[in-house]
Parts: structure tokens; sequence; C-alpha cells
């Protein structure tokens, strides 16, 4: 174990803690981007529905889709 008052030391510590800080980020980053795409695309159903609605066409059931979403794995190999 080194002492802590050693320059190399510290500057590892350092390194960890960026490198800890940029992999949360970019986790954050993901979430935000995967939220932000859903969001967009239930919005987009939404808007189509609302439409084919005005227009006197039956979107059918609609809720359906989130809970398709939902029920897809998040990777194929699941």
């Amino acid at each position: 174990m080194h002492p802590i008052d050693q320059y190399p030391t510290i500057q590892r510590g350092l390194d960890e803690l960026r490198r800890q800080g940029e992999r949360e980020r970019l986790a954050r980053v993901a979430r935000l981007r995967k939220s932000s795409n859903l969001r967009f695309l239930w919005r987009s159903v939404t808007w189509v529905s609302s439409h084919l609605v005005r227009r006197g066409q039956n979107p059918g059931h609609v809720r359906t889709l989130r809970k398709t979403l939902d029920s897809v794995p998040a990777s194929p190999h699941h």
C-alpha cells in the first residue's frame, strides 16, 4: 500500500474518480436519450391516433403499443 501523501497515489485516485464520473455521465446521457426516444414515439402514436379518429377511422387499441414496447427484450440475445 502506498502512502496517501505521495503524488502518484493521489494521481491514481484522481484518475479513477475521473473515469467513474465519465461512466456515470455516459450512463445518464444514455438513459435520457432512451426516455426521450420513447416519449417521441408515444407522442407520434397519439398524434396519428387522434387524426385517425378525426377522420372517422378507428385506430384500434393504441394502448397495446405500450405493452408491446415494455415486453421487447433489451438485447436480441436475451
